[in-house]
């Protein structure tokens, strides 16, 4: 049986997982959420994680989540301060209790800036020499003929059908290839 911890990080991971939560199994798969927004993220019947303002978290009861599983996936927006900086760390501290990591990430849109984009790609690179694989959803490449939400409907489809294929067992990356909306 497969037994996945799944690390919901920053708004963006948090708004990732929400689909997931609803149609995974929670014997499978166990969502943890690590965010910085008390008040915007308190949610009953979740595991959640504080990100405190110097981005440090209570990497203890973090450690304890990883006894007895498989593998590892992160999702993450990029860009901002709490993907940026507490990805990199818990990828790292998986591998540490030599676990394989997968990582599904955002970049930045555009128009969030340069300073974002060089911080998110810069992060996604680290990220591709800590992790088994890693995912990058570039949103730059969402069309302007669907809405917003159809968009993010769209993208939490996928994201859905992929983590569905991961098969630790065996090697990450025959078990799950990127699709049009998640590049590897």
């Amino acid at each position: 049986m497969k037994n996945i911890q799944i690390f919901a990080i920053g708004g963006a991971g948090f708004n990732f997982s929400q689909k997931l939560f609803e149609q995974l199994d929670p014997t499978t798969y166990q969502i943890a959420h690590l965010v910085k927004q008390k008040e915007k993220f308190d949610v009953p019947n979740r595991t959640v994680f504080w990100v405190n303002d110097d981005l440090s978290y209570d990497q203890q009861a973090v450690e304890t989540l990883l006894a007895d599983k498989q593998g590892v996936i992160l999702l993450a927006g990029l860009g901002g301060q709490t993907g940026t900086t507490v990805t990199p760390t818990l990828a790292k501290l998986a591998k540490a209790h030599h676990l394989p990591v997968l990582a599904f990430v955002s970049l930045p849109f555009s128009f969030e800036g340069g300073k974002r984009i060089h911080f998110a790609k810069s992060t996604a690179d680290e990220l591709k020499n800590v992790c088994e694989q890693v995912f990058v959803l570039d949103n730059n490449k969402a069309t302007t003929s669907t809405s917003l939400t159809a968009y993010q409907e769209k993208i939490n489809d996928e994201l859905l059908k992929l983590i569905q294929k991961i098969d630790f067992t065996h090697n990450p990356y025959q078990s799950v290839q990127g699709n049009d909306v998640w590049a590897c």
